[in-house]
């Protein structure tokens, strides 16, 4: 009468398949990232996350998983998805149309890591993002361009969509971001409403920057 039903062995391979996974990380055998390989693929989506989080800490030539992480951009595990573009990423093989296709993907993560590959003027594009990763992703990416023409685009856009934490990510960014500002001030169409906006953002800005000492912000 005190019996209770349990998990078959299915779950329990998928268990005992995870934790492999997890103890293989790091080990650089040829057996062992083979075996990795083999399990990019999983019906388990779990199995699948474990696989391509080991992979990237554990093979050393991209390159020959290239095709597996094209193929796993279609994964619906954001975390699979995330993985097979860093793979894809140390293999050298990003291109504007992969940067493209990842800016308009559902995970933030995902769209901060193509902000970051992302060329100025795109990045000015998502810095009112409603994620934080990628809003300040998109500051760091403008911030630290060679062609800063973009930046005052930016913070435009984050003032024409009322995003004071966009304008904050832009001003705690390194760069000439305050120098920036003063152009956008000067702007005729810049309302007293916006203005405000801004100065809170401003505000903000200098008040992390006194609690985390960054001088850089």
């Amino acid at each position: 009468r005190a019996r209770r039903p349990v998990e078959g062995p299915d779950a329990y391979a998928a268990d005992l398949s995870r934790v492999a996974i997890t103890v293989a990380r790091g080990l650089t055998e040829p057996a062992i990232v083979a075996g990795l390989a083999n399990q990019l693929s999983a019906q388990d989506a779990a199995i699948r996350c474990a696989a391509w989080s080991a992979l990237l800490a554990t093979a050393t030539d991209f390159d020959q998983f290239a095709d597996p992480a094209r193929a796993a951009l279609d994964d619906l595990e954001p975390n699979v998805r995330h993985d097979a573009l860093q793979c894809l990423e140390r293999s050298g093989t990003v291109d504007e149309a992969l940067v493209a296709i990842a800016l308009t993907d559902s995970d933030g993560l995902i769209r901060a890591w193509a902000v970051a590959q992302a060329a100025p003027a795109a990045a000015a594009q998502h810095i009112a993002d409603a994620n934080s990763a990628v809003r300040a992703a998109a500051a760091n990416r403008l911030a630290t361009s060679a062609d800063q023409t973009h930046f005052a685009d930016a913070l435009k856009n984050a003032i024409a969509a009322d995003k004071a934490e966009a304008i904050e990510a832009l001003l705690r960014a390194p760069g000439d971001g305050l120098a920036r500002l003063g152009e956008v001030l000067e702007s005729p169409d810049l309302t007293e409403r916006k203005a405000l906006l801004v100065l809170t953002a401003l505000a903000s800005a200098r008040h992390s920057v006194k609690e985390t000492g960054d001088a850089t912000a």
